[in-house]
């Protein structure tokens, strides 16, 4: 699966804790009023979803690719970051829950051309058992 996003948040992992999954489908909802954090991207960034089967268990990576629009990548937190992504077609979808494993975020310094503009581009990546979750309200 492969999403196109325009919007990306991030909160504390741990301000999840009232969140509720889906049982049976890649669903979550999350309490209204949570502290996220706007990372600005250019749009389009990419969400992309593999999928895995190793001895009958379904791995999941979520990978989510962004350029920062700006020259200051967010900065670096020592606590979990759960991510929220809000695609084109205006899906939400979130990357982490408050329990291991969390995403894992990277944030590297690109040159777009020789002699050219610099951007940072932010890697998101988390793999659990399941895919991207879908984000609905409480």
């Amino acid at each position: 699966m492969k999403s196109f996003v325009n919007h990306l948040y991030r909160v504390p992992a741990r301000r999840l804790r009232q969140a509720v999954l889906h049982p049976e489908r890649p669903i979550v909802a999350v309490p209204n009023g949570l502290p996220w954090e706007r990372i600005p991207i250019v749009p389009h960034a990419k969400l992309e979803v593999d999928d895995k089967l190793n001895k009958g268990v379904h791995t999941y990576t979520s990978k989510l690719t962004a350029t920062i629009d700006g020259c200051t990548p967010p900065a670096d937190t020592t606590e979990p970051q759960a991510w929220l992504a809000i695609c084109t077609d205006g899906r939400r979808m979130l990357l982490g829950l408050d329990y291991r494993p969390y995403p894992v975020a990277s944030c590297e310094l690109s040159m777009t051309a020789p002699g050219g503009t610099s951007a940072y581009t932010i890697t998101i990546q988390w793999a659990y058992s399941l895919p991207a979750l879908q984000v609905k309200s409480l």
